[in-house]
């Protein structure tokens, strides 16, 4: 936990458009005696900014503590060298109220706030100082040395008390939004318990599970939780051991399990999830069922014990049990699908006020899995879901609204969706809400807005926001005009697979007139859009459908055998793997120079280099976001069972290449020349051997025959 500065409300109330403008009383040096202070947060405290729910993290998650002791008439702020001090007024004729005098450290100047104390608890407003307010208090005859800007100065104490006499006089306090809470502690006892609560609710904001009741209740955007994706388990692990050793929350247990799995800290995340989960703390299911169902952190791979531990809590009348079973079913976590057992499990979760069940429901509705497709059902669940504040509703319900899909059309309210949801780190979301912003759809157009939206998704790996922000700052739209950076943002987009930063780098200056989104963020619906091609292909293997290897898909399946090994390990089996890495090197291989690098065309040669690699890098795009365990498994065993499908002849025995091949080399050397020529001429083995034939994969890319000769030793063509 950080000790920090005091953030003066003021300075808060602008970020939050509380007051719009002008919204600073200040002075070049305090206009009130220091040693006239009154001692009315006790002679030292502990404090933290408060809602209702408790304290109040900062946007990293951080909480700020403020620590001060009373000294000749002022607090002095220790631990910081920002404020020098508070001083605390009485305000005649008004007991309940008091003027703070906040002493700049390092200009000597002032600031001024209204203060009430209730109970523990100091509420803070920001003076009204706008250009209206301003011309109020001209006509009444108050001056001001400097006005403007973030708001005004005043030189005297004369001038000061009569702005305070005219304020009050208004009722203005009463009618102002909500005040800035601070929570104080004076005694030990309550500063031991302020500390506490301070460092849970860090932990919680760092690492807290989105569908954990202690998270929900959080103040602002760390209400929605932290998918594991989103931990920062460097910052989230101090954190959570500094909370567990002051407040071992059930919570605060869980947020720890998840930062150390993270860092693969395997026996403390066993221990601490196996206790929580005999204790009934529903959102450990979730962990202890992936250990089981993928075999993680060392733990022996068994989905049905998965299944078994799901089924039980959920038969106990856990609704976290019934809930992770129907997402189970959804995704396939246990082997298979099961849509209509899903259903009924989701159903059950949503009816026990489980997080998150509704807009899962909502996608099978959207996609029709399991169930006759029903767009506008599904547009009822997910506005149950963003009642519920779940960012993924939000998102979903917004792209609904946008599309008019099982709704009337109505962008207005979609891109408020999408902002809420991208003002709490939802990258898809992000990219809808810069996306229309850059356009002006549903919203006054304001490319700097889009610019700033898009760039916190960009950084995240959001391919999709990548795009249209390589597209703004490649043209100098709300943004200075920088060629090579927008030129690199597109490429890194399309060399990650995405389809539309590829459109733009062939056509920069012909945008899409609508999102989207093929690519991003897709693994959770289970159901990418169906296009012709490579993704077709990958999806008739994840679907356990039989495909065939051909030139036109062979880079790009490479590319997803190289994601499945470096992601997820896949396949287990060393030797399986090995296979998969040397077809996804002898790809890259084949990939740089081509097919075509005899053809006097060089255009056309590079050309065919180019979209090979680009091929490649969308399928390494596409491996990376399938589910690591029983899916990336399956995957990769497609995709080696394609390899050697046709590497056999029909008796079982040698293929026709090698049996052909085998009395101008040997048996061993045809095998290993087949299987590397194989990146370019997938059906190789079933063909009978011809010295031309290999004479022209070797013209078309060189490198093939450079590895021919290296690796199998054959280097007579």
């Amino acid at each position: 936990m950080h000790l920090r500065t005091l953030i003066p409300p003021p300075v808060l109330s602008c970020l939050l458009g509380l007051l719009l403008a002008g919204c600073q009383l200040e002075s070049d040096k305090p206009l009130l005696p220091l040693a006239g202070g009154a001692a009315a947060l006790g002679d030292g405290f502990v404090a933290a900014m408060w809602s209702g729910a408790g304290p109040v993290p900062e946007e990293d998650g951080a909480v700020t503590l403020i620590s001060g002791r009373f000294d000749g008439g002022s607090y002095v702020l220790d631990g910081q060298d920002v404020w020098r001090g508070v001083s605390v007024h009485q305000i005649r004729g008004r007991d309940e109220l008091r003027l703070l005098q906040v002493i700049d450290a390092k200009s000597g100047g002032a600031s001024y706030y209204f203060g009430r104390v209730r109970g523990r608890d100091l509420e803070m407003f920001a003076p009204r100082v706008d250009k209206a307010r301003r011309a109020e208090l001209h006509a009444a005859g108050l001056r001001f040395v400097e006005e403007g800007g973030s708001g005004v100065k005043l030189d005297t104490p004369v001038e000061l008390w009569r702005f305070v006499g005219a304020t009050l006089a208004r009722d203005e306090l009463d009618a102002a939004e909500a005040p800035l809470v601070y929570r104080f502690a004076t005694t030990p006892a309550e500063q031991r318990a302020l500390r506490a609560a301070a460092a849970e609710a860090e932990c919680l904001a760092l690492a807290g599970h989105p569908q954990d009741p202690a998270v929900a209740a959080m103040p602002g955007k760390h209400a929605a939780g932290r998918w594991m994706n989103a931990i920062d388990a460097a910052a989230a692990e101090p954190a959570c051991r500094r909370a567990l050793a002051q407040r071992p929350s059930a919570s605060v247990r869980y947020a720890l399990a998840r930062a150390l799995f993270l860092k693969e800290k395997a026996a403390e995340t066993r221990g601490l999830v196996a206790a929580l989960v005999d204790e009934g703390f529903g959102p450990a299911l979730a962990m202890q069922a992936d250990i089981l169902a993928n075999g993680r952190l060392g733990a022996r791979k068994d989905p049905e014990a998965a299944r078994r531990l799901l089924a039980t809590a959920a038969g106990r009348g856990d609704p976290m049990g019934a809930y992770l079973l129907g997402y189970y079913e959804t995704y396939g976590s246990f082997g298979t699908r099961d849509y209509s057992a899903a259903r009924d499990h989701l159903k059950t979760a949503l009816e026990a006020g489980v997080r998150g069940a509704a807009t899962q429901l909502g996608i099978l509705y959207e996609g029709g899995y399991g169930v006759v497709a029903n767009p506008a059902r599904a547009v009822r669940y997910y506005r149950q879901g963003v009642d519920e504040t779940d960012l993924e509703a939000h998102y979903r319900l917004g792209r609904m609204l946008y599309y008019g899909e099982g709704v009337d059309e109505d962008r207005e309210a979609a891109f408020k969706l999408f902002e809420a949801a991208a003002e709490r780190q939802h990258a898809a979301a992000a990219y809808f809400a810069g996306f229309m912003l850059a356009r002006g759809q549903g919203v006054k157009q304001n490319a700097g807005k889009a610019v700033r939206i898009l760039e916190p998704a960009a950084d995240a790996g959001s391919t999709a926001a990548q795009a249209e922000l390589g597209r703004l700052v490649y043209h100098g739209e709300g943004v200075a005009a920088d060629r090579v950076r927008g030129r690199k943002l597109l490429e890194k987009a399309a060399e990650a697979g995405d389809e539309t930063a590829a459109a733009y780098l062939a056509a920069i200056d012909k945008p899409k007139p609508t999102p989207d989104l093929y690519g991003e963020n897709r693994q959770r619906d289970g159901a990418p859009p169906k296009r012709d091609g490579p993704m077709e292909d990958l999806q008739a293997l994840l679907r356990g459908e039989p495909f065939r290897l051909t030139p036109q898909n062979v880079p790009f399946m490479a590319g997803v055998a190289s994601a499945l090994a470096e992601t997820c390990d896949a396949p287990r089996d060393l030797g399986d793997r090995w296979e998969l890495a040397r077809f996804a090197m002898t790809a890259t291989v084949g990939s740089i120079f081509g097919g075509k690098y005899s053809d006097p065309d060089l255009g056309a040669a590079l050309g065919d280099a180019g979209k090979r690699l680009l091929l490649q890098g969308m399928g390494e795009a596409a491996g990376r976001k399938i589910p690591c365990g029983t899916v990336a498994e399956a995957a990769a065993a497609g995709i080696l069972a394609a390899m050697r499908s046709n590497a056999s002849g029909a008796d079982g025995g040698v293929s026709t290449f090698v049996r052909t091949c085998a009395p101008a080399f040997d048996q061993r050397r045809c095998s290993c020349l087949a299987n590397t020529a194989r990146v370019t001429m997938p059906e190789i083995h079933r063909m009978a051997y011809d010295r031309t034939i290999i004479k022209r994969v070797v013209e078309g890319n060189p490198f093939i025959g450079l590895q021919i000769a290296l690796t199998c030793g054959i280097n007579e063509y």
